[in-house]
C-alpha cells in the first residue's frame, strides 16, 4: 500500500513495510526531509539533516527516561537566565577533565 500526496511540491508518501509503515516527506527536490517510521515499538522520527524547534511558549520533554547523544558535542546553554538541574537522588558528572568557569 504506498499512498502520495504533493503539497506545495513537497512530496508526503506512506509506505507499508515489513516492521510497519514509513511517512516520508520528501522535498521539491526530491530530496529526503523527515520520515516517520510506526513500528510496533512506537514512532522513530528521522531528519535527513539538521532540526530545529522553535515555540514561543515553554518546550517540555518528558519521558520515562530522557537522554541525549552528541556524535561529537552536547551543549546546554541558556542565552538569558540560569541553567537549573535538579534531582531527587545524585548528581554525576564524568569526563575526562570536570572544568568549572573556564
Amino acid at each position: 500500500m504506498d499512498q502520495h500526496l504533493t503539497v506545495d511540491g513537497h512530496t508526503l508518501s506512506l509506505t507499508a513495510t515489513s516492521e510497519g509503515h514509513l511517512l516520508r516527506v520528501t522535498g521539491p527536490d526530491g530530496g529526503a526531509g523527515l520520515t516517520i517510521a510506526l513500528t510496533p515499538q512506537g514512532p522513530v522520527l528521522r531528519v535527513a539533516s539538521g532540526l530545529r524547534i522553535e515555540v514561543a511558549g515553554d518546550l517540555d520533554l518528558e519521558g520515562e527516561n530522557v537522554r541525549v547523544f552528541g556524535r561529537d558535542d552536547v551543549r546546554i546553554e541558556a542565552g538569558r537566565g540560569d541553567v537549573f538541574i535538579r534531582a531527587n537522588d545524585d548528581v554525576r558528572l564524568d569526563g575526562e577533565r570536570i572544568r568549572n568557569n573556564c
